[in-house]
């Protein structure tokens, strides 16, 4: 695993003991690493993810809004949120400032590992109780739902992206957006079933709200594994990709080193 080359100074000395007193508990070891962070283990069922993607506190912050509204649709797709830090100071980073969240989120097993393909097998997952997930491990239509959700998220990706270069030009045309909003709405019709029925109805309560996901792909989701979560087990986003919007609300700030800031 490649840890970002700014991750481990920003988590080290004073600023990494003063993160663990904002949590409560100390750092577990890196699960993941992406382009702009990395997710670490956690008091169960939780993970802590710390990230210079300059969207991911906005959008979360507007995903756990929807989440705590209590409306039911779409809410058992996507992760539960426990916690949105905005970090400061913000990390300096091949010449450009970025600012830093901390997010606790509910703990998920990845559906697709680039190496090995879909993840369902893995021993972790032995241990679901959920009667709806063994009855699919039972059977051998696994697979295809697998395939059939993998390409309905290259699909709504390739949607979303149309819509955000739509919305984001100069003159708008309307017919772009439509169009684009179109290849999206198809491509939810094709989430089903116990594995990705509710990832989908996820995403399409997003829709509604006008905040398209422009980056959910196969990585980007996984398997609700902790049962304590009270939930469905099947396929739930954990992360949002790359999404602007400036709709979500006040976020938690600290301040780790005023002296620098």
């Amino acid at each position: 695993m490649k840890i970002p080359g700014w991750v481990r100074p920003y988590l080290t000395g004073d600023r990494g003991r003063r993160i663990e007193d904002i949590i409560g508990a100390p750092l577990g070891k890196p699960l993941g690493c992406a382009h702009f962070g990395c997710v670490f283990e956690w008091i169960q069922p939780w993970v802590v993810k710390i990230t210079r993607d300059p969207t991911e506190g906005q959008v979360w912050s507007f995903i756990k809004q929807f989440y705590d509204s209590g409306e039911w649709e779409g809410r058992e797709g996507v992760v539960v949120v426990k916690r949105i830090v905005r970090l400061h100071p913000d990390v300096e980073w091949k010449g450009k400032l970025w600012p830093v969240h901390l997010i606790i989120r509910e703990e998920v097993l990845p559906a697709f590992d680039r190496k090995h393909g879909h993840t369902l097998w893995q021993q972790q997952l032995y241990s679901i109780s959920d009667e709806s997930m063994r009855r699919i491990e039972r059977n051998n239509y696994v697979a295809t739902e697998l395939h059939q959700t993998d390409n309905a998220l290259k699909k709504f990706k390739n949607g979303a992206e149309a819509y955000h270069k739509a919305i984001n030009k100069k003159r708008p045309r309307q017919y772009e957006i439509e169009r684009a909003e179109d290849v999206c709405t198809e491509a939810l019709n094709r989430f089903r079933g116990a594995t990705s029925g509710h990832l989908g109805e996820f995403l399409g309560a997003m829709m509604l709200r006008k905040l398209v996901l422009r980056d959910v792909h196969s990585y980007n989701v996984g398997w609700r594994i902790h049962d304590e979560m009270e939930m469905h087990k099947g396929l739930v986003v954990f992360d949002p990709g790359h999404t602007p919007t400036d709709r979500g609300g006040k976020i938690e700030e600290v301040r780790l080193n005023p002296r620098r800031y």
